[in-house]
């Protein structure tokens, strides 16, 4: 009697493992089946254009997210939101605040070089952009699979003397 209960038992126990085993193997690819691919970082290494017109950002990647380039308007404004129109069809949206440094500043009573200023020689404002893409509705337009951009923007822009506008050497503009 005792040696029909265990078998029992044993006949039990591995029809039920049989379940839990499917479950535990299955369980993890219907979830990431279901779930929604994240938006990324990403990151520019050109900038170029004129305070008074468009500026153009070059070398954007990770593709599709930041298809290699846009453009976007910069008005030298010390804060409000601006779009980058990508060259896949898509939009980036961000809102920034902007903080100048100028090349000299005045040192009891006279006229310095400012240890703050990164810009080239002859460059006269050193703006830095920081901002931020919204979470809903930051991207676009967005292609097929196309996740977007998030998170934080940065960008070291130097301005020259006829208002055109690159990055500090060196630096990226972070998306």
């Amino acid at each position: 009697m005792q040696r029909i209960g265990s078998t029992r038992l044993v006949t039990l126990l591995s029809l039920l493992s049989v379940p839990v085993l499917v479950v535990a193997v299955l369980a993890p690819g219907v979830a990431s089946a279901t779930a929604k691919p994240k938006a990324l970082k990403g990151s520019c290494t050109g900038l170029s254009g004129n305070v008074t017109g468009t500026v153009s950002v070059t070398g954007c990647s990770p593709s599709p997210s930041a298809p290699g380039t846009g453009v976007f308007i910069f008005t030298g404004a010390t804060s409000g939101t601006s779009s980058i129109d990508w060259s896949n069809g898509s939009k980036t949206s961000f809102t920034f605040n902007t903080t100048q440094t100028l090349p000299t500043k005045t040192h009891k009573g006279a006229t310095v070089p400012n240890p703050k200023f990164h810009c080239p020689s002859g460059d006269i404002i050193e703006v830095a952009l920081k901002g931020k893409i919204p979470n809903s509705g930051g991207n676009t337009g967005l292609p097929a699979n196309d996740t977007g951009l998030k998170g934080a923007v940065k960008a070291t822009i130097c301005v020259s003397g006829t208002e055109d506008l690159s990055l500090l050497a060196g630096t990226s503009f972070a998306l």
